[in-house]
């Protein structure tokens, strides 16, 4: 098997992904399922008669990501027609564009243990269901996608820029205004958006919480500019798509308008 396809296992089941677009996140969104929970989703691809079971943002393997590939290695086998297959867990990560390499290599005599993974047991008719509530912010953007992290990179420096500047601006027209409290703010805002930029860079899983931290103080700084930049980044963070559609509506209107001058000329 030579081209790459995706699988996941949800619900003791082994779903599989081929000739599509999207990744891993994208696909077990698109399922409905809870976002919150999908770093402990098992999940891997197949590729060259070699399938690589891992999960979480490090692509790491524990002991339940082997029993999940030992429990349903038989019927991999059986619905890829592929006996030959070679059982992996966890990958090196390396730098973007060099190739993952595999880290555990599963034999036949690990594959034959056959662990059996106990059923869910059916609710009693008494129980009481309790009702789960949703979380109250959630964070859309695919933050293992390399493309949306070099996105987010330079989305980021224009923000930063946009705020020192927005902040000079002040400071020179008004120079005898500001206190303490508002040097404070404005330091802590560089040194949030400075760690952002680090996190971003480095793939680091915090850098969500502190994007976000760096909107709320934007908020503090009680300076219009800042604060309306402070929705954009708000908007970027929860979801960049936000982003990219006010863009894109932005020029058709720029488009329209140029074209309607020109017929006036």
């Amino acid at each position: 098997m030579d081209k790459r396809v995706l699988f996941m296992i949800l619900d003791n089941q082994v779903l599989y992904l081929d000739n599509s677009t999207m990744d891993h996140r994208e696909w077990y969104l698109s399922l409905g399922k809870d976002p919150n929970v999908f770093e402990d989703v098992v999940r891997g691809f197949i590729m060259n008669h070699k399938i690589v079971f891992y999960k979480g943002i490090n692509f790491h393997y524990d002991e339940q990501v082997v029993q999940e590939a030992i429990v349903h290695s038989s019927k991999i086998k059986e619905d890829l027609q592929d006996p030959s297959l070679e059982f992996y867990c966890g990958v090196v990560v390396h730098s973007y564009g060099e190739k993952w390499e595999p880290i555990l290599r599963l034999t036949e005599e690990d594959l034959a243990k056959n662990i059996v993974v106990e059923q869910p047991k059916k609710e009693e008719k008494n129980t009481k269901k309790v009702v789960e509530s949703g979380p109250i912010l959630e964070l859309q953007n695919d933050y293992q996608d390399e493309k949306f992290l070099k996105f987010a990179f330079l989305f980021t420096i224009v923000i930063f820029i946009l705020s020192v500047l927005s902040i000079i601006i002040y400071k020179v027209m008004n120079p005898r205004l500001g206190s303490r409290l508002d040097s404070f703010t404005y330091f802590l805002l560089i040194m949030l958006f400075l760690l952002t930029l680090f996190g971003y860079k480095r793939n680091l899983a915090m850098t969500k919480y502190v994007s976000l931290a760096t909107c709320l103080v934007m908020f503090f700084t009680f300076r219009l500019p800042i604060i309306l930049l402070g929705i954009v980044y708000f908007l970027f963070t929860v979801n960049h798509k936000y982003i990219m559609t006010i863009w894109n509506l932005l020029i058709r209107i720029i488009q329209k308008f140029s074209q309607k001058n020109q017929k006036k000329s």
